[in-house]
């Protein structure tokens, strides 16, 4: 059987678009191809002043980045790590580049010299001056590498640089030479049995510091953060990580042993746990009226602000959770504020901590006063939100915590420096 296709009209557009053009004279074509070549030639000249070199001063260099290597006769745990963390302290920055290409330098040319105009302009927002390779301290970047070494726990290592020159370019490159890592042999916690060693030492079985890892100094760091939050749940308000010490003897082979100390410097408010005395809870708290005209309720211990007629006191306490006559726990203090502020009916709230003015017990305990001051939404708001007050809803609190860590090397338990 024969298939037939069917047939469409031409129109005379499509006609007129099916016809082959007339083939163009040689003298056409010729100046066609010349048409093209200018704009060609002028990207192929940009680019070359593109690469910022043309701009460098005489007798300079620009320096065009670094490189690192680590070398070692023993496998390198972590290398890429290593390797990333030593290129981080490599200063200044290279240009901006792209295969080769740098127009920064380009439009930071055009407004060399000029404080106003079109080449000033595209200077100041594009441009880019050229960093030299007189601008680079060797030295004080293989300080930086022998520095993060030690904190990672290659002791003695040696770190070499290199220049390489290529035309008006020259790069730097480092070669670091290090040991086998020295891991932890021994780990010592505190003695004595006043409140605080004691306390230092039953956060041991939680510790970070573990036998046979490698030494490191952000464990170190974490180590002392950790302790720090183990104790402010026991009490310990006013300690803080920076009087914990670590003293490490890296005489044995390859290996440390780790001695966890107190500073002798400690204060004596810091060496002490606290218990929770008067709390005070202020529901109209005011950044402008800061005085306490109405007289106070007791209810369940507290001394609460300033009266019932806007929030009951049971559904306040219900959401507080430090206690009077309670050990201090900074668990307790930060669901306070988590809580309080997930009733809805508070624009801020703050919970703040003072001596109290009665002796310690013979425990060696202290007295601390508290006070909660919320500052209450717009009442238009409230008016919409205060049925929430009896209701309790998840709330994540913001925290932030920065330290440094105190590491000292000895030749020998008894000898640090």
């Amino acid at each position: 059987m024969l298939q037939h296709q069917p047939f469409f009209p031409q129109t005379k557009d499509a006609a007129e678009t099916n016809r082959q053009a007339p083939p163009s004279p040689p003298g056409e074509r010729g100046r066609g191809r010349e048409a093209l070549r200018w704009p060609l030639l002028l990207s192929v000249a940009l680019l070359a002043s593109c690469s910022g070199l043309k701009y460098i001063p005489e007798g300079s260099k620009l320096y065009t980045g670094s490189t690192v290597k680590v070398k070692s006769t023993s496998p390198i745990p972590r290398e890429a790590e290593l390797t990333t963390e030593l290129e981080s302290v490599i200063t200044p920055k290279p240009n901006t580049s792209f295969l080769g290409i740098r127009p920064k330098l380009y439009f930071w040319h055009l407004g060399e010299g000029k404080t106003k105009g079109l080449g000033h302009w595209l200077a100041n927002k594009y441009g880019e001056k050229p960093v030299l390779l007189s601008q680079v301290d060797t030295q004080k970047v293989k300080g930086l590498m022998t520095n993060r070494l030690y904190n990672n726990g290659y002791f003695q290592p040696v770190v070499h640089s290199r220049v390489t020159v290529k035309g008006q370019a020259a790069s730097v490159n480092y070669t670091a030479t290090v040991n086998k890592p020295y891991t932890i042999k021994e780990i010592f916690f505190p003695e004595g049995d006043s409140l605080l060693p004691r306390a230092v030492r039953a956060t041991q079985p939680s510790s970070l510091l573990k036998v046979g890892d490698p030494y490191s100094l952000q464990t170190f760091t974490n180590e002392r953060l950790r302790i720090d939050g183990e104790l402010k749940n026991q009490g310990f308000y006013y300690f803080t990580p920076d009087y914990i010490l670590f003293q490490v003897d890296s005489t044995l082979n390859n290996q440390v042993n780790v001695y966890l100390k107190i500073k002798e410097k400690t204060p004596e408010q810091a060496a002490k746990p606290y218990v929770l005395n008067r709390i005070r809870l202020n529901t109209s708290y005011s950044l402008s009226d800061t005085t306490l005209s109405e007289r106070p309720m007791r209810y369940r211990g507290y001394i609460y602000y300033p009266d019932e007629k806007m929030f009951k006191a049971k559904a306040i306490t219900n959401a507080t959770f430090i206690y009077p006559d309670s050990l201090y726990r900074r668990r307790r203090q930060d669901q306070t504020l988590s809580r309080l502020m997930s009733l809805g009916t508070f624009k801020y709230v703050d919970v703040g901590f003072r001596p109290a003015r009665q002796k310690p017990d013979s425990a060696g305990y202290g007295f601390l006063n508290s006070y909660v001051r919320m500052t209450q939404l717009p009442k238009k708001s409230l008016r919409a939100e205060v049925l929430l007050v009896s209701k309790s809803n998840g709330f994540v609190g913001r925290a932030s915590a920065s330290s440094s860590v105190t590491v000292r090397r000895c030749a020998g338990p008894s000898s640090c420096w």
